[in-house]
């Protein structure tokens, strides 16, 4: 498996929660709500530890926004001050801008926050 998939599954595994799903990138359209999609972009730098943003946003159809909040209050903290590491890759993640996201559905609310992220190769 690519560093970048194993990172992909090092997230993903990192995010989840029994009271919502977690997606990379995309979602299927047998999704239910509440859920978590992510996605991690590197900046072009060839400096070690590779640095990048993680995005996340969290998706629901509740009344308020409370619950994604809720959500991504839990993700903040899971993400903080933590090293999450497999045998390929590892990274740390660093508190960066939320915000709401309006939908043309307004039953739909959604949350977005972008960590910085820090990703190194195991055994470079």
């Amino acid at each position: 498996m690519t560093h970048t998939l194993e990172l992909r599954d090092l997230v993903k595994s990192a995010l989840s929660d029994s009271s919502y799903s977690v997606y990379a990138d995309e979602v299927p359209q047998s999704a239910t709500y509440p859920y978590v999609v992510f996605e991690v972009s590197k900046g072009s730098a060839e400096s070690f530890p590779f640095v990048g943003f993680l995005e996340v946003n969290v998706w629901d159809n509740y009344k308020t926004y409370s619950r994604v909040d809720s959500i991504m209050d839990l993700i903040e903290s899971k993400l903080r001050n933590e090293y999450f590491q497999n045998n390929s890759v590892g990274f740390r993640c660093f508190d960066g801008d939320r915000s709401h996201i309006v939908d043309t559905d307004k039953a739909i609310k959604r949350t977005k926050q972008k960590f910085m992220i820090r990703i190194s190769l195991r055994g470079e």
